[in-house]
């Protein structure tokens, strides 16, 4: 998928009004109007049993196929209980990958990734996802992979990921030389971690992070029975508060 220009513009999509950031070719219209009409489609059925905001959202893939997604609340009790949530950019990335094969090869060697990912919910302008999601999106996203934000009303905003999310993980690489104690430090997290479960496929993990003193806080990664591990950067970060560091 390639774009025209980086100029502003407003372009007029079937019944959506889209503040364009990115300057998309008109050939793209109808296929980003089709994901805008899932998304908006999707958004009525969404489980937002405490915080009562609907997203819905659809991704366009290389090849060709449109997943759909919609945000879900669950916990026997907010406030009571642990309640979790599933960001609508969770869910649709999550059905693009085990029903529309995105992140796999195609006979050609080309790798199936995002080209954009469309949400409708009551936003503002130029609002964006979480940093979790636009992380989990560039996982499967290139270059010129879009977002689009749109209001039920029709408006929106489209934008490039790699400019809501410039430094994702992916891009950010590894520390340098003169990060030395950081990079020991992340090691000794990887080492310690308990990661059972997730290690044979993506590998051990470990964070560190360097806080306003000065002092430097490993993690590890822990995996549980419950499926739900406790990240390398989260144990780092609660080992800095446990030690009384002022974050």
């Amino acid at each position: 998928m390639k774009n025209s220009s980086s100029s502003t513009r407003q372009v007029a999509i079937g019944s959506w009004r889209l503040l364009d950031r990115v300057g998309i070719e008109k050939d793209l219209f109808p296929v980003l109007e089709q994901a805008l009409d899932f998304a908006q489609n999707s958004r009525p059925g969404a489980l937002a049993l405490f915080s009562h905001y609907q997203v819905g959202s659809a991704a366009f893939l290389s090849n060709g196929e449109i997943a759909r997604g919609r945000n879900i609340e669950y916990g026997a009790g907010f406030g009571q209980a642990d309640a979790r949530a599933l960001h609508s950019e969770e869910a649709v990335i999550a059905n693009a990958v085990e029903y529309h094969a995105l992140g796999q090869f195609l006979p050609d060697g080309s790798k199936i990734q995002l080209e954009f990912v469309a949400l409708v919910h009551e936003c503002q302008q130029d609002s964006a996802s979480c940093g979790n999601c636009l992380d989990i999106q560039a996982t499967y996203a290139h270059a010129d992979t879009l977002l689009i934000n749109a209001h039920p009303n029709g408006s929106g905003t489209i934008i490039r990921l790699a400019d809501a999310f410039p430094t994702n993980f992916q891009q950010s690489g590894c520390l340098t030389a003169g990060q030395a104690e950081l990079l020991v430090a992340a090691r000794v997290g990887m080492q310690r971690s308990f990661d059972f479960i997730t290690a044979p496929v993506l590998g051990k993990r470990g964070a560190s992070v360097r806080v306003q003193s000065g002092n430097i806080y490993s993690g590890v990664h822990i995996d549980g029975a419950d499926y739900k591990p406790i990240s390398s950067v989260t144990s780092a970060i609660s080992a800095a508060i446990a030690a009384g560091e002022p974050l």
